[in-house]
Order: structure tokens, then sequence, then C-alpha cells
């Protein structure tokens, strides 16, 4: 008999910054070029099967508005939330990061024992001062208690890695049970993406 729990995965960021596109990464394995922003809220789905540990984690990606008009919403998705993604491209988006979404973290979740990731998206585009940009997010991923990977959804670039990394870090989480399965058959795999 399977352990069945849910983790809820929020990424956060500035728009544009490629959360969509990391999301349909990482539970479909495609990329599209021509991603609309995100207006509402979009959750994507992928399951981890640890089979020695009779352990079935469903994984819930959750898309949110990056777009500074509509954050008062976010603090209702941030809520229950067992990992966040925090996601930047350039020193603007990392700036946000550090002076709101971080912030909004804490104030939202307070003593939650909640993961934090930081990645920095689009990779495969250098910009200019990339380097320092890149050391001064490892270093402050240190200071917040992040794991830090650098990603690109268009070349797939380090997305099996943080993928494997919130699977292996969401089994010793304290998560909810997935309801959701008990009462409803579905196949499992875990290559599999689908909508929540």
């Amino acid at each position: 008999m399977k352990s069945n729990k849910i983790a809820k995965v929020i990424l956060l960021g500035d728009s544009s910054v490629g959360k969509t596109a990391l999301i349909r990464r990482i539970t479909q394995n495609v990329f599209y070029f021509n991603n609309l922003s995100t207006l509402g809220i979009n959750c994507f789905t992928k399951f981890h099967i640890n089979e020695e540990k009779s352990l079935r984690i469903r994984i819930d990606f959750w898309d949110t508005v990056g777009h500074e008009r509509y954050r008062s919403v976010t603090p209702h998705q941030i809520l229950g939330a067992n990992i966040i993604i925090f996601c930047a491209q350039n020193e603007d988006t990392f700036q946000s990061i550090k002076n709101f979404w971080y912030k909004e973290c804490e104030i939202i979740l307070q003593q939650s024992n909640y993961l934090k990731i930081l990645v920095k998206t689009k990779s495969d585009i250098r910009l200019e001062n990339d380097e320092n940009l890149i050391e001064e997010m490892k270093e402050y991923s240190k200071t917040i208690g992040a794991m830090f990977f650098e990603t690109s959804a268009l070349a797939n670039i380090n997305i099996d890695s943080l993928f494997n990394y919130i699977c292996i870090q969401s089994e010793s989480l304290n998560l909810k049970d997935d309801t959701i399965y008990l009462n409803r058959k579905e196949k499992e795999g875990k290559g599999k993406g689908r909508k929540c």
C-alpha cells in the first residue's frame, strides 16, 4: 500500500522571468516561444514515486501572476506552500526577489518549514555582468537557506536536476495526504505531467 502525499510548489517572480516556461519544461518536457503572461493562476502536476519507501507524491506546480498590479492575489496562492521557487533572470528581477517576493513569503508562511529554491532562469542568454549576478544570487541563496540553480527551459539546462532535487527533498517534508487520489483512480507515472 503506497503512502500518497501531495506537495504544493509555488513559483514566484516578476512577469516574463520564465516561470510558465520552466513549469511546462518540468512537467511536460515542452517549450513554447509564445507563452502569454499569466493573468490568473495555472497549475501543472508531475508525480514522484519511490517504490522502496512505498511513497507516491503528487507534486503540484502553481504558476503565479508576476505583474505588479496583480500582486494582491498572490498571498492566497502562497498559503499552504511546501516549496517556493523564486525565479529571476536579471538584476532588476533579482532585486524584486530580495525586496518583495521573499519578504512576502516570510510574512505569509511565518514559521512554516518550507523549502526554498532560488533559480536563475534563461541561462542560455548571457547578459552583461552576468557572472557577478550569479555570484550574488549564490550568496543570497546561502543567506536565506535556499538551494540555487541556473536553468534554461529553452535549452533544457538543469531541469532534471531541479526536479530531482524537489523530489528528494519532498520526501522529508511534512506533506498532506493526497485525498484526490484516494477518491479517483489515476495512472501513475513519474514522467507524466498534467493539469491540476
